[in-house]
């Protein structure tokens, strides 16, 4: 997952599946390629990759210390609109990753299975099998602050 360490000199010469299209997808996505990775390739569940940012509360002084004290129905509101736009990778990212012709992106390709077979992972996407040495997973992550020593109370 991409919230752990990934050595990704180690995926010099593999074939990688990145699962997740936010961020931290590309970004490993990225990374990969730039080790020298054989191929890459991104899989979105999405059938378009979200390109409009909705959540810039940054922009906003006091959004943070205000929200929760909007109505429920305005919050829930926009939690859905959130969720529903998904996360935007930054525009750097996406430039590091199509410099690479061995960068492949698989637009509303679900994974609904894996395997492991001869040493491989290998899934069936639109009816066709692939077959990857690694998977990384950029799909979201929560922070538990109890995990972390110095924030553990």
């Amino acid at each position: 997952h991409t919230s752990r360490d990934i050595d990704f000199a180690r995926l010099d010469g593999k074939a990688v599946a990145v699962v997740g299209a936010a961020a931290s997808a590309f970004d490993a996505a990225a990374t990969a390629l730039e080790a020298g990775a054989a191929s890459v390739h991104l899989f979105a569940r999405r059938d378009r990759i979200a390109s409009v940012p909705i959540n810039r509360v940054r922009g906003y002084p006091g959004a943070y210390d205000n929200y929760p004290h909007l109505p429920d129905a305005i919050r829930w509101r926009q939690a859905l609109r959130f969720r529903d736009a998904g996360s935007t990778p930054p525009p750097d990212v996406i430039e590091r990753v199509v410099r690479f012709a061995n960068f492949h992106l698989h637009l509303g390709a679900l994974w609904t299975s894996a395997r492991l077979e001869g040493g491989k992972v290998v899934t069936d996407i639109a009816g066709d099998s692939i077959a990857f040495d690694f998977v990384i997973a950029g799909t979201g992550y929560f922070a538990d602050p109890s995990l972390k020593p110095e924030l553990a109370g």
